[in-house]
């Protein structure tokens, strides 16, 4: 099912949202987001980058915007070039927006 809200919400992005995420440089562990996908239980953030970049299934990572954490998500569906995640947390008064950085949170031991 997720799946399918992952296709869903990747027809219904807006080419030009998508095609200028996609220019941003991705490195390992980085991703832009380019859509956030209102649904009925949560909404889904598309990023701009997958597997490619280094993403994995279950990656817990944090939003950024102007360098100030704002949310953390988790990555529940992985493409090649795309990734869907779903909002663990979030910030009062905050909203996830595409351009938002996503990075990687990395565990310590």
């Amino acid at each position: 099912m997720l799946a399918l809200a992952f296709s869903a919400a990747a027809a219904s992005a807006s080419a030009e949202s998508v095609l200028a995420a996609a220019r941003q440089p991705a490195s390992i562990g980085t991703a832009t987001v380019s859509v956030v996908q209102p649904a009925d239980a949560a909404d889904i953030i598309l990023l701009a980058t997958g597997s490619v970049a280094g993403l994995r299934q279950g990656m817990t990572c944090q939003v950024s915007r102007d360098r100030a954490p704002i949310a953390e998500l988790v990555l529940v569906d992985l493409r090649p070039h795309a990734a869907a995640g779903l909002i663990l947390s979030i910030a009062p008064g905050e909203i996830i927006r595409p351009g938002d950085l996503v990075t990687v949170k990395l565990q310590s031991r």
